[in-house]
């Protein structure tokens, strides 16, 4: 089965997902194809409503149980923060005891 999942405004069907498939399962297909990095959460949206999914959550189950409104859900991968590396300058910040110019 395939689902459809807008990404950056663009439906994206993802393909190969059953009642079991989670929603983290979706986010890092989603992530691999597009070669984005970051963290993301799959958003359940019902005209101007919306909800966060948890990790485990399973999409075609959380459809099933829309009954006759599943062909108005949609769902929305959301970027929560790009995933990055601590920058030099961060490691030397005087903000926390201790931290600073020491070498280790």
């Amino acid at each position: 089965m395939e689902l459809k999942v807008y990404v950056d405004n663009l439906p994206r069907l993802i393909s190969g997902i059953n009642r079991r498939t989670t929603c983290q399962e979706v986010i890092y297909a989603l992530a691999h194809a597009t070669g984005k990095t970051g963290r993301f959460v799959l958003v359940e949206k019902w005209r101007t409503s919306e909800r966060s999914l948890a990790p485990h959550d399973k999409p075609l189950e959380l459809l099933l149980k829309w009954g006759e409104y599943a062909q108005d859900v949609q769902f929305v991968l959301r970027c929560l923060g790009e995933h990055r590396a601590p920058s030099r300058a961060s490691d030397e910040t005087n903000d926390v005891p201790g931290a600073g110019g020491s070498a280790f």
